[in-house]
């Protein structure tokens, strides 16, 4: 998880060095367009794995509460 956090962060630098934080096509480009979405693709990928990786563990927040 650690070095998904520190690839998010390379992603924000990178993403101010040509305006792809949210990529749009009129803004980089089809070609920037599909470099920019991988990063985005990933770390929701990581997201939901950690999400899952809760429910088969029994780690539900619900559950934690009460």
């Amino acid at each position: 998880v650690y070095a998904c956090l520190a690839g998010l962060a390379g992603t924000l630098v990178a993403g101010m060095l040509a305006d792809w934080f949210i990529p749009f096509v009129y803004n980089i480009g089809l070609a920037g367009f599909r470099a920019s979405i991988l990063g985005w693709l990933f770390l929701g990928g990581l997201i939901a794995l950690d999400q899952m990786k809760g429910y088969v563990t029994g780690g539900h927040a619900e559950s934690a509460a009460t």
